[in-house]
């Protein structure tokens, strides 16, 4: 007769088994996650959800810094704030109308450039006209839609446009000392990581 610690080890074997199944041949993620769960190994769904209450608490950081930067009586001059904290899941869209942090995790780049609304919204600020950016020598650049990505080594702000009706795309590595950038106008605006020589808004 087997004694309860072969029994243990056999259930052992039959559940790590289980496990490499499951993770090779992709069976229904609940089992997997049940499985890593019942083996006290982080989920998929807790690493999502730990990544985006993170996302939730910078992108409050980024709004109490734009609007530190707005209120400043400083004009032609950077906005602090540092940007390399979001995750390659998710993406900050401006628009004239808002500015949201979105998750994107599991989703085709091509897919997100193409749709306006796209992904799971996890913030949104009413914060007006941060859809643009300052070039190298400081010169405003509207777009319609400004898309924040972090799945290279440094942001880039992507952006679509026609020219005669030619759609093309740009891709505008960010400022990580300065990502945004106020004019002398006032005008908030994502910044060129090319620009150089730019003092802080006080």
């Amino acid at each position: 007769m087997w004694g309860i610690k072969k029994i243990a080890e056999i259930l052992f074997i039959v559940l790590a088994l289980l496990i490499i199944i499951t993770v090779m041949f992709g069976y229904s993620s609940t089992l997997k996650e049940s499985i890593m769960k019942f083996f006290g190994f982080e989920t998929e769904s807790e690493r999502i959800h730990e990544q985006n209450t993170q996302a939730r608490e910078e992108f409050e950081n980024l709004l109490n810094h734009i609007e530190k930067c707005k209120s400043s009586k400083d004009t032609s001059c950077g906005c602090t704030f540092n940007i390399k904290k979001f995750d390659k899941n998710q993406i900050i869209m401006s628009r004239n109308v808002n500015i949201q942090v979105i998750d994107v995790t599991n989703s085709e780049k091509d897919e997100i450039i193409k749709r306006v609304n796209f992904g799971i919204p996890l913030e949104t600020s009413e914060i007006k006209n941060t859809n643009c950016y300052f070039t190298e020598k400081l010169e405003k650049k509207d777009v319609n839609v400004a898309r924040i990505f972090f799945d290279k080594e440094k942001p880039y702000l992507h952006s679509v446009g026609k020219v005669l009706f030619i759609p093309w795309q740009k891709e505008v590595k960010l400022n990580t000392g300065y990502p945004l950038y106020k004019d002398s106008k006032g005008n908030l605006c994502w910044l060129s990581e090319k620009a150089t020589e730019i003092s802080e808004c006080k």
